[in-house]
């Protein structure tokens, strides 16, 4: 699919990666995942991305520390943090301060994703 928006998403619930991607892939997107920190930042070395989902708690890093490198990486991808817990306004303010263009908590409806990721309504 060339000219179709690429997407990176990292998470290490195999189940929610999967089903974000397939969304995403049947959106119109290209989707590249990734069920490690190591392998997201592998990913946003090699590849350009108009959008990273990220999903905030995952083994083997801290999420300031990865949010600063994957903006090094793709400084103009749209970064959205995805996760399972309800954060304080004080927490949302350091992720974004880190890097996070948004904070979604799970679940969210898919139709705030791509709008977060500026999408239009329907690329296919």
């Amino acid at each position: 699919m060339t000219g179709s928006p690429a997407v990176l998403v990292v998470d290490d619930d195999v189940m929610l990666l999967t089903a974000l991607a397939r969304g995403l892939s049947d959106y119109g997107c290209q989707v590249v995942t990734a069920s490690s920190s190591e392998v997201g930042l592998k990913a946003a070395e090699n590849g350009r991305f108009v959008a990273m989902i990220v999903d905030l708690q995952m083994p083997g890093y801290r999420a300031p520390a990865f949010l600063r490198r994957l903006r090094t990486l793709q400084p103009r991808s749209i970064c959205i943090i995805y996760t399972g817990e309800v954060l304080e306004d004080e927490a949302v303010a350091t992720l974004k301060r880190e890097g996070a263009d948004h904070v979604v908590t799970k679940p969210a409806e898919f139709e705030e994703i791509t709008s977060l990721m500026r999408l239009p309504p329907l690329l296919q």
